[in-house]
């Protein structure tokens, strides 16, 4: 895959954000979806069926059954959230990055001619040999410092990044141990997500 961020050198917000946006939308009608079940369930009390086997059945849904929907509901709930907030985020993230790669365009450009006309390959730090001129390294000089300048926010950036997964994931892992069973679903969703970006 080409590099999204040529003049920064790296990506610092990996990260499918349509994919997520589309994720989001579907956690929020599945979260939808379990709490109508829920409201369903909790109106179990028609009066058309009689009998102990009826209020036997109305028991164990009032007792058994909605204790764990409302706590299915929940979950969801809270996972669909937690994903609604990191779509946010990673697409700020990621606008950021955008301009920062922006910002660097021309400190790029530039260290990459006074390296050609200097006849050094691309990438050549100081000190530079002899050959190069004054002009060149005046150039060169500067358009380092500008890039680092730039290169420092990305890095800061990326810390932010990392903090902003770091939070995601643990929403999401307390919103997979809201879920009645198999713990730890959401978490293990995110995680399958995160480890392609390693």
């Amino acid at each position: 895959m080409a590099n999204s961020y040529p003049n920064l050198g790296f990506d610092p917000c990996p990260g499918d954000l349509a994919g997520y946006q589309a994720l989001t939308a579907y956690a929020g009608r599945s979260a939808a979806a379990v709490a109508d079940a829920v409201s369903t369930l909790s109106s179990a009390g028609s009066q058309d069926w009689r009998g102990q086997a009826a209020d036997a059945f109305r028991t164990h849904v009032h007792s058994d059954v909605l204790p764990l929907a409302q706590k299915a509901s929940d979950s969801v709930g809270q996972a669909a959230a937690a994903l609604w907030t990191w779509s946010l985020t990673l697409a700020q993230l990621q606008e950021e990055a955008r301009a920062l790669d922006q910002q660097a365009a021309p400190y790029k450009a530039s260290q990459d001619a006074a390296l050609r006309a200097a006849g050094l390959p691309a990438g050549s730090t100081a000190p530079y040999p002899s050959t190069v001129t004054a002009a060149q390294k005046t150039q060169l000089t500067r358009a380092s410092t500008g890039l680092t300048a730039i290169l420092t926010k990305a890095d800061n950036l990326h810390q932010r990044y990392l903090g902003a997964v770091q939070h995601a994931n643990s929403q999401l892992q307390d919103a997979g141990s809201m879920a009645p069973q198999p713990p730890g679903l959401f978490s293990s969703l995110w995680h399958d997500a995160t480890a392609a970006w390693d």
